[in-house]
């Protein structure tokens, strides 16, 4: 058990996740809001 807490705290897992979740945000915000985020729409 403890390797595999090791294992999920390392620098990788923890960057996928950080990327997925922005990501995620990032889409969910252009579907709520669509042209929001391009600069065509100011």
């Amino acid at each position: 058990m403890n390797n595999l807490t090791t294992f999920l705290s390392s620098a990788p897992v923890l960057a996928t996740v950080t990327v997925s979740i922005f990501s995620v945000v990032l889409i969910l915000i252009n579907y709520w809001f669509p042209d929001l985020l391009s600069l065509g729409s100011l």
